[in-house]
């Protein structure tokens, strides 16, 4: 409006642009505009010095929020009274295919970064459930969901912190690069692995590499929308794993896959690439292995060549 600005969105862009500034420590930043923006404030792409030149890395989502007594929960189909709504923020949370880090930033002070390694966790275990805040600060809020309130999650413990002074030590700076592209590491395979049911369970502390701990499954059994969304899931897989097979297996890894594929053929047969890519292995697999002879005769041929030389 003219002549006047709200102070609290002053501040809040004014710690929205000073967390982009902290991240450029890490790497390559680019800003969705506020017209694009729809959950996410900048892709993160991690630069490794490598002397005279970055190489970029791994890339993941930021999300900034403003570190302040009045943003402690971050409302995903929620109201600030937690009272349970439904925009599909909670299926888009659920759905994203690159790892989300949330920034919580303070002019004068820093940026915490914060996994989603959490929800995930909470998502896995309350398949289909709508409403979810996300909280910066530990602590348990037992809310009665019955009465259309919705949990509060902790985020856990900050996965990264940048100030102004990491820029001063180059060392302790790539130090934080290299931790925070274990941490985008690790989280683009739970991406991965969480539409098949499952995570890999990290524990952390601030500023430490994260620890993976176990593998954790579904607990109960998935919704049928779910069964086949795994397993086109699993499917794209396979047939990569047929190929790599192909070239580094043995007659029997091939064996092995064409029942696999004939098994989904038996039992979801509404999946028509089930029988299609098992008649595939099946009236190849001789020709693949004279392909698979073929390639490591060459692979031999160049690893002898270049011992000669």
């Amino acid at each position: 409006m003219p002549a006047v600005r709200g102070v609290n969105l002053r501040s809040g862009d004014l710690n929205e642009e000073y967390g982009l500034f902290l991240l450029r420590l890490l790497g390559a930043v680019a800003p969705v505009p506020r017209t694009e923006d729809v959950g996410v404030d900048a892709f993160l792409t991690l630069l490794h010095n490598e002397g005279a030149l970055y190489r970029a890395g791994r890339t993941c989502m930021v999300q900034l929020k403003s570190h302040a007594k009045a943003v402690t929960v971050v409302y995903y189909d929620a109201d600030k009274q937690l009272t349970r709504t439904d925009r599909g923020e909670t299926d888009w949370l659920r759905n994203l295919e690159y790892p989300l880090f949330f920034g919580r930033v303070r002019r004068g002070s820093g940026l915490e970064l914060y996994s989603n390694y959490a929800l995930l966790e909470w998502f896995l275990n309350n398949p289909g459930a709508h409403g979810i805040g996300v909280c910066f600060e530990e602590k348990k809020r037992k809310l009665d969901v019955s009465a259309g309130k919705v949990p509060v999650v902790w985020l856990g413990p900050a996965v990264l912190t940048l100030s102004v002074e990491d820029s001063m030590n180059v060392e302790a700076l790539q130090m934080k690069v290299d931790l925070m592209s274990e941490w985008v590491k690790k989280m683009q395979e739970n991406v991965a692995l969480f539409p098949l049911g499952m995570l890999c369970q990290i524990r952390w502390d601030t500023n430490c590499t994260p620890e993976p701990i176990q593998y954790i499954i579904l607990s109960r059994e998935p919704a049928e929308d779910e069964a086949e969304r795994l397993l086109r899931d699993v499917y794209l897989r396979l047939a990569a794993l047929s190929v790599e097979r192909l070239y580094h297996g043995e007659d029997s890894d091939l064996e092995h896959l064409v029942g696999m594929f004939e098994m989904i053929d038996r039992d979801f047969p509404q999946f028509k690439f089930g029988k299609d890519h098992a008649m595939y292995l099946r009236q190849n697999i001789e020709r693949l292995r004279e392909r698979r002879i073929a390639y490591r005769l060459a692979r031999t041929i160049q690893v002898v060549d270049a011992a000669s030389k």
